[in-house]
């Protein structure tokens, strides 16, 4: 230090803890006292510390003995860190500015600028006659620690001036919980703290700004459900508090009038958890002292677009928030929603108008929060190709009525489907996914009872039910976690399954631990299915059928439709299959649903002295079917089959291979392929001396052959052909009779035309003709062909032994060729 005279000139080193380098104090002072008063004037003091500068011009005035000193003084800061400010001046000379200026704690003052005259002896900011205390500083990347009324405020950049006690802080950006705060504006009185208003606004995820209204104090706390709301996504809060009058005259607690704006642009709303969300939210949710206004904002939800008012109300007393909209909807999102359960790609089309109302009641008192939800719509616009009774038309109206309440996690849910169905349910929510603790379903106008057991129960009476469809949607419905077990008692007037149907079926279905069952019975159906928890090739679904009777007109179909139904893994077994009117026996077959198609394996029927095995593989564009038949008893096994018993044998054997296209179906015109037949120690009829009434079987055409030369019988010993099928057509060139006497035949037999088109070989001379060609009684008819016949067997011509048979398969002819 150096002194001359009555000046002093300081230079100080910086004390140890400083992070801005050396510390200079560099100080010119004129010290003045005529024994009354005193007085230091500063010409110039400065401070540096690396960056940071503050001057000071200053003068301090007294009387003897330091009592009543006064100070006059300008200071000016540049680049001086809030903790090195601190430190140089102490807190509470901060917190002359207020509360929020002691709780600096980081950051840099870029400039600032200080004016300030008053006494000593009181503390500031001084606001008296010949007193001042103003200045301005501008603030970058500083904190401000959080207190009860305030969450912590990091990065904020913002300009603060005062004037006396009154003091304005305009906020340019800062961090505060996630958001980020901007174009604030804040008025306090520092002498007591009391803010006088805030204005600004909030930008970030809209949960965070619902946090920080929560925690915010005077802004939204109180509104209902504000938390609850579920929202997402961007947004914008413009916020104001403002300090109004007391309601009553000498009230001296702070009371404040609040504005408060959401700005949504592209958030996403879920008012009930569990739900689906509404997107692309845009629009104002507005607030006024802690009350929300009726707001309006717009969206999409499940596909299309909607308007969504949102506002409070008062209830019995208590405060209600109340979500009203209307919209138009997706059907296919809407089943999405609800789990996927919506039946094949397009069996549900179209979009439908809908109304709903959601009332959101906060826990209050004790009690829990609760909601109830209301929505409507006719479903026009909607084209169901489910089965009844969820089938309709597009332009068909079809009133759908929901009611969904509850508490925090459980509800109730009733839902109306014009005078078709009602159902109640109770729910309950884990996590997102609300889950069906019991339920019952009616098929009828009357709303059913809940049960008591943990089940959803499905009664009533239909009047055509498809059974592949309801077996998908009741197999769906099992896999779910969102279910508990089903029970369903169901009388159906038709039951269709394929292209087969049947009269009056009760349907009872029941789902168990790890085998779900059903059970199908009518005065022609008797079955009981069992599913396993898993299907596939190691544990197929079981169906057992006491008795089913076919048609001729939907055989083709019920295998593959029952195997549609309830594959993909299926042992079929019937007790007694009636093909006609006439049983054919037991069947049993192991069916398998691929990728690529429909594979039948390990086809047995077994009846009456017959067997027949069998495979189908429906894998690409052709169907491709091997079969092979044994019977003991050939004239039983045709009329079985509803043929004539046009020929008998001890032992009968046809196998073959066919295929057909796949698209079309099997039928004569699409068949192709082989068949061979082989009969032992047989008789073969005509036409004429078979006494059922059933058609022939023209592929045998021996029968035909005899009715043609109007032979009534004929025994063989070996009767055997190949033929191959194509376009309706079946060709031999080595059907083989050998017995009484021996025959050769080669051409075609028309199964779609029904007629024959072949050329015929009696071998081996008169003395294997026939007794019963021997023995036929003398007329016209009979000597022609007699004589013709002795000409044939005695020539040596084997192109002369010839004979050509045409005609119907009812009424055959044998000429000379």
């Amino acid at each position: 230090a150096e002194l001359h005279a009555a000046n002093a000139r300081l230079t100080l080193a910086a004390e140890p803890g400083f992070d801005s380098g050396a510390l200079a104090v560099h100080a010119h002072l004129e010290l003045a006292d005529d024994g009354r008063a005193w007085r230091v004037s500063s010409r110039q003091l400065e401070i540096r510390a690396a960056d940071a500068r503050l001057a000071l011009e200053a003068t301090l005035t007294g009387e003897d003995g330091g009592a009543h000193a006064r100070i006059e003084a300008h200071a000016n800061l540049t680049e001086m860190p809030v903790e090195l400010l601190r430190r140089l001046i102490g807190a509470p000379a901060l917190a002359a500015l207020g509360g929020a200026a002691g709780a600096l704690t980081a950051g840099r003052i870029e400039h600032a600028e200080l004016v300030a005259r008053g006494p000593l002896d009181q503390p500031l900011p001084w606001s008296g006659a010949q007193q001042d205390f103003h200045g301005l500083l501008e603030l970058r990347g500083a904190t401000l620690a959080s207190d009860a009324d305030r969450p912590e405020l990091n990065g904020l950049d913002a300009h603060i001036e005062w004037q006396r006690a009154h003091l304005v802080a305009r906020v340019a950006g800062a961090a505060v919980q996630g958001l980020r705060l901007g174009a604030t504006r804040a008025d306090w009185d520092t002498r007591n703290g009391v803010l006088t208003r805030l204005a600004g606004r909030l930008e970030g995820p809209a949960q965070d700004a619902l946090s920080w209204l929560r925690d915010h104090p005077q802004l939204a706390a109180d509104v209902p459900g504000l938390g609850d709301l579920g929202l997402s996504g961007a947004t914008l809060v413009d916020f104001e508090v403002r300090r109004v009058a007391p309601a009553r005259a000498g009230n001296l607690t702070p009371r404040y009038a609040t504005r408060l704006a959401a700005l949504l642009d592209g958030a996403r709303l879920r008012p009930v958890a569990g739900l689906p969300g509404i997107e692309a939210l845009r629009g104002t949710l507005a607030f006024a002292d802690g009350q929300l206004q009726r707001s309006t904002v717009t969206g999409q939800w499940l596909g299309g677009p909607l308007a969504l008012k949102v506002s409070e109300r008062r209830e019995q007393g208590a405060a209600v928030l109340a979500l009203s909209g209307r919209g138009l909807l997706r059907v296919r999102d809407a089943v999405a929603a609800a789990g996927g359960m919506g039946g094949e790609e397009g069996a549900l089309e179209g979009n439908a108008e809908w109304s709903a109302e959601l009332r959101f009641s906060p826990a209050a008192n004790g009690a829990r929060s609760s909601w109830r939800v209301r929505a409507d719509s006719n479903l026009i616009g909607v084209a169901s190709a489910l089965p009844e009774p969820f089938a309709k038309s597009a332009g068909a109206a079809l009133p759908v009525h929901l009611e969904l309440q509850g508490s925090d996690a459980a509800g109730e849910l009733r839902i109306a489907l014009g005078e078709r169905l009602r159902g109640v349910v109770a729910v309950r929510r884990s996590g997102d996914l609300w889950q069906i603790e019991r339920g019952a379903v009616g098929l009828a106008a009357a709303m059913p009872a809940l049960p008591a057991a943990a089940q959803v129960r499905v009664e009533g009476s239909i009047e055509r039910l498809d059974l592949p469809a309801y077996v998908a949607l009741w197999r769906e419905l099992a896999r779910s976690p969102a279910w508990p077990a089903l029970s369903v008692e169901l009388a159906a007037g038709e039951l269709r399954a394929g292209e087969h149907s049947f009269a009056q079926v009760r349907v009872a279905a029941a789902t168990g631990a790890g085998v779900d069952q059903l059970r199908l019975e009518s005065p022609e159906l008797d079955a009981l299915v069992r599913f396993p928890a898993v299907i596939d090739a190691a544990h197929p679904v079981t169906v057992r059928l006491g008795r089913l009777e076919l048609a001729q007109r939907d055989a083709d179909g019920f295998g593959a439709g029952v195997a549609a139904a309830l594959g993909p893994a299926l042992e079929l077994s019937i007790a007694d299959l009636e093909w006609q009117g006439r049983s054919l026996g037991t069947l049993t077959a192991s069916f398998a649903i691929r990728a690529h198609g429909l594979e039948v394996h390990d086809l047995l029927l077994r009846g009456g002295g017959a067997e027949a095995r069998g495979t189908v593989d429906c894998g690409g564009e052709l169907c491709r079917a091997s079969f092979s038949l044994e019977s003991a008893a050939a004239a039983a096994t045709l009329t079985r089959l509803g043929f004539r018993a046009d020929l008998d044998a001890a032992h009968a054997a046809t196998s073959g291979a066919l295929s057909w296209p796949a698209a079309a179906g099997p039928s004569l015109a699409s068949l192709s392929g082989r068949i061979h037949i082989e009969l032992a120690d047989g008789l073969t009829r005509s036409a004429a001396a078979s006494a059922a009434s059933e058609g022939p079987l023209g592929l045998l055409a021996v029968p035909g052959l005899l009715a043609g030369m109007g032979l009534p019988e004929l025994r063989f010993a070996r009767l055997s052909a190949d033929f191959t099928l194509s376009a309706g057509q079946a060709v031999t060139s080595n059907l083989h009779l050998d017995g009484d006497t021996e025959i050769l035949m080669q051409g075609r037999v028309g199964l779609l035309a029904r007629d024959y088109d072949a050329r015929v070989w009696v071998l081996k001379g008169e003395e294997r003709l026939p007794a019963a060609v021997r023995a036929l009684p003398a007329g016209p008819r009979v000597a022609a062909l007699w004589m013709s016949l002795r000409d044939l067997f005695g020539g040596t011509d084997r192109e002369r032994a010839a004979l050509r048979l045409r005609g119907t398969w009812d009424d055959p002819m044998v000429t000379q060729p």
